[in-house]
């Protein structure tokens, strides 16, 4: 009779059968705004557009008719002109872009020159000038040009000022939960302090941007609190905090949410 399984080759079996976990993603730059469920590459993510700020959104369906499956990176360019980072049926990175708010896309076109992050390499980043190997292991991407920010797994976060070349640890940022950027600076989601009960947002570097120093009062349930279900985003005054069933806004820096 053949042996019985051994406890490592039953731990291996048990890693190759889990499901890859979807991710939550929100993007904004003046009143468009972008969310998605990442997928993976067997199950296409989905895409929404909201052209009001956040206040209401619609599927695009269409993306995945185009050919992308797993959502890598949300990239709206200018409120006319958005665009994602998202794999192809071949598991292969691409870029799809829209021109009518998600009704028809345009790809795949090349993914060189782009910032992006693969969950299935938390080592490493997609940089403008390549592939490059990051310091700690990576759990979500914020970029603009030449600056990134990594929020890594364990709650710290990275940044580079130099296309991934070089990389700081943010300092007194250690249970950050979710990050993106905004024109100078990023916005950073984390667990709450002594004077915030639920949901701490702050800015993190920029002395030019609007300063985000909020609280969003909720009860952080240990689902509330996954990070893969928070995504945050800013443009101007506004900020959109995804937790739970809702988007919810601000347009004071965090004090008050609709």
């Amino acid at each position: 009779a053949a042996a019985p399984p051994t406890e490592a080759e039953l731990k291996v079996a048990e890693d190759q059968t889990e499901a890859p976990t979807s991710r939550r993603m929100l993007a904004m730059v003046g009143s468009t705004a972008m969310r998605a469920d990442s997928g993976t590459c067997e199950t296409p993510g989905t895409t929404e557009i909201s052209a009001d700020a956040g206040q209401s959104w619609s599927e695009s369906a269409s993306l995945a008719r185009a050919g992308a499956t797993q959502i890598l990176r949300l990239l709206p360019t200018d409120p006319s002109l958005v665009q994602v980072v998202a794999l192809d049926a071949n598991c292969e990175p691409q870029v799809y872009r829209s021109a009518d708010l998600g009704t028809t896309w345009e790809g795949p076109l090349p993914v060189v020159g782009t910032w992006y992050f693969d969950p299935s390499t938390p080592t490493q980043v997609g940089a403008p000038d390549g592939p490059l190997s990051l310091p700690c292991e990576g759990a979500e991407l914020a970029a603009a040009g030449d600056r990134a920010a990594v929020r890594c797994s364990d709650g710290s976060v990275v940044t580079t000022i130099d296309r991934g070349i070089t990389w700081s640890e943010a300092a007194g940022v250690t249970d950050a939960l979710a990050i993106n950027y905004s024109p100078d600076s990023y916005v950073v989601a984390q667990t709450s302090g002594q004077a915030c009960e639920g949901m701490r947002l702050m800015t993190l570097g920029g002395a030019i941007s609007p300063m985000l120093d909020g609280c969003f009062e909720t009860t952080l349930t240990a689902d509330a609190s996954n990070p893969e279900n928070i995504a945050i985003a800013q443009s101007g005054t506004s900020t959109l905090l995804w937790m739970g069933d809702d988007v919810v806004i601000s347009t004071d820096g965090g004090n008050t949410w609709f």
